[in-house]
């Protein structure tokens, strides 16, 4: 699975492997979470500072601007919009028409917002944007008081389901991954496991 990670060459991929590996270390037991966060950041620093198609892809200008023109194209939604968005699933269909309004011209990329949040705000509205909040939050809370009651062996299920979920919304800093079938597949599955992991905690 790493590797599959690393030659997506998914920059927010990297990042996310980093973040739940460090969050899954301080679950453990706090020193551990300090190691990882030390060793992962010398690495890090390693990778980026030499001469490297990682670095290289970290630091791409074009991608880093095709985000910056989604991003204010999106906001520009929410500006004109913003108690009901323009409809669930549809920045990206009027993207390019907002880009090309506000830049003066068409742009080289259009696409939906590349980021979860924005992407909720800008098709659904405030509304909408709470609505999906609160969905996130339970499911975390729900996880959470599992980990705290279940016993050490059995930790490792909640403690997966809260490293998921936070991984999810890593990953949705620079990229909608909520429309996607086979992230929305993955997400299922989390969410059918935490319920019924409340389930079982309200039931005992």
């Amino acid at each position: 699975c790493g590797l599959a990670i690393f030659y997506s060459y998914s920059r927010i991929a990297w990042v996310t492997l980093g973040v739940i590996l460090v969050f899954l270390g301080f679950l453990r037991e706090k020193n551990i979470g300090f190691v990882v966060l030390i060793l992962g950041t010398v690495v890090s620093y390693g990778l980026i500072k030499t001469e490297s198609p990682i670095s290289r892809r970290f630091f791409d200008p074009g991608a880093i601007w095709g985000r910056k023109i989604v991003w204010k194209s999106s906001w520009e939604m929410v500006r004109d919009r913003p108690w009901t968005g323009v409809g669930f699933s549809k920045v990206g269909q009027f993207n390019e028409a907002y880009s090309k309004k506000l830049f003066g011209e068409e742009q080289w990329f259009a696409s939906h917002a590349h980021n979860n949040m924005l992407d909720a705000l800008a098709s659904t509205g405030i509304f909408g944007l709470l609505a999906y909040l609160w969905w996130w939050g339970c499911l975390f809370y729900y996880a959470w008081l599992s980990y705290r009651s279940l016993p050490s062996r059995e930790k490792w299920l909640p403690a997966g389901c809260l490293a998921a979920v936070l991984a999810f919304q890593v990953n949705g800093l620079t990229q909608v991954n909520f429309y996607d079938a086979k992230s929305q597949h993955a997400l299922m599955l989390c969410a059918g496991i935490i319920l019924a992991l409340e389930w079982r905690r309200r039931k005992a």
